[in-house]
């Protein structure tokens, strides 16, 4: 049942329009308050960014002559990184609720990582940043 006398009475946010049928605001007042509402719970959360480094990733201390040149060490390195954290993210999935079993993602991820490395290793580069042991001499 609508109650004739609640809609005669002002807005209880502007105070100027009547009240919607059984409501405590105007349609206006109403409808601005759903849209800012929405605006607010389905805004993404922003990613925050690294800031661009002007060193090389190599180990070189110099500044680099240019940001766009790339070099194969560079280029391996950011493939070693980005291969460890899709794996990474995939390893903290619930495997519960995924259609397919872990192995069939986290193998080829992980075969990815090990090549990632390997061509890292090949080029002189270690990928968890820690510098190469000596190598022990075999001793008879």
């Amino acid at each position: 049942m609508i109650d004739v006398e609640n809609s005669t009475k002002p807005c209880g946010k502007c105070g100027q329009c009547p009240r919607a049928p059984g409501q405590r605001w105007c349609r206006a007042c109403r409808a601005a308050y759903k849209r800012a509402h929405r605006q607010r719970t389905t805004a993404p959360n922003p990613v925050p960014q690294a800031a661009p480094s002007t060193t090389s990733v190599v180990g070189n201390t110099e500044p680099l002559a240019s940001p766009d040149v790339d070099h194969p060490s560079t280029e391996a390195l950011n493939a070693y990184r980005t291969a460890l954290a899709e794996y990474e993210r995939a390893r903290g999935l619930d495997w519960r609720r995924q259609r397919q079993p872990p192995a069939t993602t986290l193998v080829p991820l992980l075969e990815r990582v090990e090549t990632a490395k390997r061509r890292c290793l090949a080029l002189g580069v270690r990928p968890n940043g820690k510098q190469p042991s000596p190598t022990p001499a075999h001793q008879p």
